[in-house]
């Protein structure tokens, strides 16, 4: 299993680059106002910097017993990756820095830390397409083809041509694999972001998780210092259109499952009713949030993370514009194929779900949590 707390041969490169400026950011501490990933730096630096001094027996006192030198702190595998996650890649430091490129030291912190996100999955578009295309060709082959593009309409007209048993069992299985397996690896990150002799230092996880969630779903930290980073509004508009629109539609699922379980109520449903207006609006902001971002990140630049691909962005565009499709189209006799192409997009995204970039999210809010216990522990809001 690939991840920064356990990585493989070939990821100690980024780790080490990482580790290299995280010590050179921790001796300057210049942007340590900047964002709560160089503040990261700054605490557990000095923290780090004080234990090695104080364990150091030939270390040189004064005579009020203080150590006249600090030791540069040596950061650990879960520290780099717990910076790694807080950073949301905002160039700021990268443009305030006098040690940036074509400086001999080569500070580059955005781009070192976004090296060590990207170990924490690997993106297998293979295997999104290949199940969208196994879904829609077993589709075309099991169902009669007077069924699949027949006029169905009313309570149950999905279910006439892929039976809600299969379709439930279909997505239920890869998403409950899928969000165990993210669930793991993430306590594992937490375990190795949280050392045994911090646990005392740190706050209560809850009265931190109010902060952790307002940086969260504020996207806080992309003008820290006051700041604003690089296309700061539109990058901010569009990952909220994009992740709002992800929740929306999720909580329209979980109203319809309510629907069909609770009250007997089968899909489609009317378009006056809460599932439906809820995934249309969701749908929409999906779409405009993953084209929105995709077009900025091709204009490249120090605001977007570019060292992987947009196989995420791919992914939720397509499942919302096949839902919306399927929406617009459900009473046709276009709707079959449609409800095909739908199922095969959300399949390859559920199966593909621990190993895609989605991970980021979780990594994310944990590192933001315990960055809020942390300051909690410090007094600082």
């Amino acid at each position: 299993m690939r991840s920064p707390e356990t990585p493989l041969s070939g990821s100690l490169a980024p780790l080490a680059e990482a580790r290299r400026i995280a010590t050179i950011c921790a001796v300057c501490n210049y942007c340590n106002g900047f964002c709560e990933a160089m503040r990261a730096i700054e605490r557990r630096g000095d923290h780090l910097s004080r234990r090695a001094s104080a364990a150091s027996p030939h270390e040189d006192r004064g005579r009020d017993g203080r150590s006249k030198t600090v030791a540069a702190p040596a950061f650990g595998d879960g520290d780099i990756a717990y910076i790694a996650h807080l950073c949301h890649n905002c160039g700021n430091c990268l443009t305030s820095c006098q040690y940036a490129p074509p400086h001999v030291f080569a500070v580059d912190a955005p781009k070192a830390l976004a090296e060590v996100r990207s170990l924490s999955w690997k993106e297998r578009p293979w295997l999104a397409l290949a199940i969208f295309v196994a879904v829609v060709v077993l589709t075309i082959v099991l169902v009669p083809w007077g069924t699949l593009t027949a006029r169905h309409s009313g309570e149950g007209a999905f279910y006439a041509v892929i039976p809600w048993a299969t379709m439930t069992a279909a997505t239920l299985a890869p998403f409950l694999f899928g969000t165990a397996l993210v669930g793991v690896r993430v306590a594992r990150f937490w375990r190795a972001l949280s050392r045994p002799d911090d646990l005392r230092r740190d706050g209560s996880a809850w009265r931190a998780i109010p902060l952790a969630i307002r940086d969260a779903a504020s996207l806080r930290n992309l003008e820290g210092g006051g700041i604003p980073c690089e296309r700061r509004i539109a990058r901010r508009f569009l990952h909220h259109a994009l992740a709002y629109g992800f929740l929306l539609c999720f909580a329209a699922t979980c109203v319809a499952t309510l629907y069909h379980h609770g009250f007997g109520w089968l899909a489609p449903y009317p378009l006056s009713s809460l599932p439906v207006i809820l995934g249309t609006v969701g749908g929409i902001g999906m779409v405009i949030g993953a084209a929105g971002l995709a077009v900025a990140r091709s204009g490249g630049g120090t605001a977007f993370d570019n060292t992987g691909d947009f196989v995420l962005l791919a992914q939720l565009f397509a499942i919302a514009a096949s839902g919306l499709a399927l929406l617009a189209l459900r009473d046709t006799p276009a709707m079959g194929l449609l409800l095909a192409v739908h199922l095969g997009t959300v399949l390859g995204f559920f199966a593909t779900l621990p190993f895609g970039r989605l991970a980021h999210a979780p990594y994310r809010v944990a590192a933001l949590l315990k960055a809020a216990m942390e300051r909690k522990a410090g007094g600082a809001r």
